[in-house]
């Protein structure tokens, strides 16, 4: 698969930009036209622990672009388009419990159509990465692997709980879908989520669609 337009940024600070965002709780889905500079901005907050300001810049890209997210997953995954509108009017009318449970459950499943794993099932025997990795790497030229650094590792929203403590950010699928968290609703958590549908949906389309 062939990325179309992607920004002249060296591929290896793209991938330590890509993780470290994810370790935040977000998933960038405009990684091909996100400029040098503002990868400097976003990584000098995060060293700075202004975690704040990242949350900032990431909830207004997709407030900015939510119409057009919207209408591009819905399409995208038209088997499950009736769990996906009832997630983003549950999205849309601050009902944020529920927005985000069912996009959770939606992640694992198209993950599940396209490449035959779930998403949140991790493999042991490749330290605890995301089953999911190879085969979606498989469907990337070589040279654009380093695209993929949201999810060539554990992040907080698929590790296990156990690890959590030394995480700044605390969201996790397995503490909100087994009812230990009880604090997750709210519009911060729900933009990270949808972070992580546009984010595959990306890797899926051959990245032709974000800009």
């Amino acid at each position: 698969m062939l990325i179309k337009g992607l920004n002249c940024v060296i591929p290896r600070r793209l991938n330590v930009f890509l993780k470290k965002m994810a370790d935040c709780g977000w998933f960038v889905p405009n990684f091909d036209t996100i400029s040098g500079k503002e990868i400097n901005v976003l990584i000098s907050y995060l060293y700075s622990n202004q975690i704040d300001e990242i949350d900032k810049y990431f909830i207004k890209y997709f407030k900015e672009n939510y119409e057009r997210l919207k209408d591009i997953i819905i399409e995208k995954y038209i088997n499950r388009k009736v769990i996906l509108i009832e997630a983003f009017e549950s999205f849309e009318a601050q009902r944020f419990y529920s927005a985000i449970v069912l996009f959770l459950t939606q992640i694992d499943g198209i993950c599940y159509d396209y490449f035959g794993e779930k998403f949140f099932l991790n493999d042991p025997k490749n330290n605890y990465k995301p089953k999911v990795f190879p085969k979606i790497r498989k469907t990337l030229l070589e040279q654009h692997h380093f695209t993929l650094g949201s999810i060539e590792q554990k992040t907080p929203i698929n590790m296990h709980q156990s690890e959590l403590n030394r995480w700044v950010v605390y969201l996790n699928r397995h503490e909100i879908i087994h009812g230990i968290d009880i604090d997750f609703g709210n519009e911060l958590n729900a933009y990270k989520i949808l972070s992580m549908i546009a984010y595959l949906t990306k890797i899926i389309e051959g990245f032709c669609f974000f800009k």
